[in-house]
């Protein structure tokens, strides 16, 4: 029923161009589906979060729905789509000079990149993997 009544929320809220109580109920749902690591509904609803955020401009939410899409993805063992996701976050983040949202999501960028350099480690592709550590410590930075 909670569901039920939080989608019909969030679509009121959209057609009266209450875009922001839209995103948070959109938001809300998609966490809870993290929850139980329903990750492919939550990207789901990540999505429509990026929907409302691109019809009403709105750069924070169009920052944190690829920051979430980009969690979905890497939960998922998704790493360089992760890394797109993450990477797009952070471009937007960055022109909407959301340094709060930015750091954040730069701290999953780091955790992507590390798990992206390991893996070329222990396959024995050093260059690759040296590529990666070196994108952390820029990151970082």
């Amino acid at each position: 029923m909670q569901l039920r009544d939080d989608l019909i929320e969030a679509e009121v809220d959209w057609r009266e161009g209450e875009y922001r109580r839209c995103f948070k109920t959109y938001q809300g749902v998609a966490k809870r589906y993290e929850d139980q690591t329903d990750y492919c509904t939550a990207s789901y609803f990540h999505k429509r979060c990026l929907d409302v955020s691109l019809d009403f401009k709105y750069f924070e939410g169009e920052a944190q729905a690829y920051q979430g899409l980009g969690f979905c993805e890497e939960k998922v063992a998704n790493k360089y789509e992760a890394m797109a996701r993450l990477e797009t976050a952070n471009d937007k983040a960055t022109e909407g000079g959301l340094e709060k949202i930015k750091n954040e999501i730069l701290r999953d960028l780091v955790r992507v990149y590390q798990q992206i350099a390991k893996e070329y480690q222990s396959e024995g592709q050093y260059e690759m993997s040296l590529q990666f550590y070196n994108k952390c410590v820029h990151v970082s930075e």
